[in-house]
């Protein structure tokens, strides 16, 4: 569990998709305070709905984490 997405974020494009394959690859859930998702996982028993939540929480870990990776290339930049 982490405050927000881009605690493990602030990373290059090329580490970030390396970290983000080792979570998938042992299966680390993710839970950030900033994924409006974040609770369900907690409350699915149908399997259908994991696996829908999951590729949710997946594409807007995605999104936040190119979010921060550019806001952090920014700052560097500037």
């Amino acid at each position: 569990m982490i405050e927000q997405i881009d605690r493990i974020s602030r990373l290059s494009e090329e580490d970030w998709s390396k970290l983000e394959s080792i979570i998938f690859d042992i299966r680390i859930k993710i839970i950030s305070l900033d994924l409006p998702t974040r609770h369900a996982f907690a409350k699915i028993d149908d399997e259908f709905q994991r696996w829908v939540l999951l590729a949710v929480n997946t594409m807007m870990l995605d999104i936040l984490a190119a979010t921060a990776i550019k806001d952090y290339t920014d700052r560097r930049r500037r």
